[in-house]
C-alpha cells in the first residue's frame, strides 16, 4: 500500500493520450488481490492518508454487497476533505462526502460503470436497514425549538 499512500490525485485517466492514473491502476491491483474484510475496513477507517481512503471506498463499492456499502459508507458523508480528481480530461477538487455521494447515488464515476446498488429505500422498507438521518435535521430541530420559545 506504499503507492497508494503517495498518490496525488483521484481518477481514471489522464491527458490527451488518455494514460491512466495511479489511481486506476491500483485499484485494478486491488481488484486481482482481493484484500479480506478487514485489512479492507482498516484501510477505510483511517484517516491519516485520504487518496488511500478514495481508493478503498471505491473498492469497496465495486465489491461489496448493497446493505454494506450502505452502512460502511455513510459514516463517511462526515469527511470534508479535499481531492485533486480528474475527470472527463479536467482537473477539479472534489470532497471525500462528494465521492461518497457519487458513489451511492450514480451509475458511472470516473468513467467506470459501477455494479448495481440496491436503492436505500428499498432496504428500509424491507427492514434490512435504519432509515437515514442526516445531520441536518438535528439542525432545523433545534432552531425550531430556540425560534418557539422567544
Amino acid at each position: 500500500m506504499g503507492k497508494a499512500v503517495d498518490l496525488q490525485a483521484i481518477g481514471r485517466e489522464y491527458g490527451e493520450s488518455h494514460r491512466p492514473m495511479e489511481f486506476a491502476c491500483l485499484l485494478l491491483k486491488l481488484l486481482q488481490l482481493q484484500p479480506d474484510q478487514p485489512m479492507l475496513d482498516a484501510l477505510i477507517d483511517q484517516e491519516d492518508f485520504k487518496y488511500l481512503r478514495a481508493l478503498a471506498i471505491f473498492y469497496y463499492r465495486l465489491t461489496q454487497p448493497s446493505l454494506d456499502i450502505y452502512t460502511k459508507l455513510e459514516p463517511l458523508y462526515r469527511d470534508y476533505r479535499k481531492l485533486r480528481a480528474f475527470d472527463s480530461g479536467s482537473m477539479c477538487l472534489v470532497h471525500i462526502d462528494e465521492l461518497v455521494d457519487d458513489l451511492l447515488t450514480k451509475n458511472i464515476v470516473f468513467l467506470i460503470t459501477l455494479p448495481h446498488l440496491t436503492r436505500r429505500l428499498l432496504l428500509e422498507d424491507s427492514g434490512e436497514i435504519p432509515p437515514r438521518i442526516s445531520p441536518l435535521d438535528d439542525d432545523d430541530d433545534s432552531d425550531s425549538d430556540s425560534s418557539t420559545s422567544e
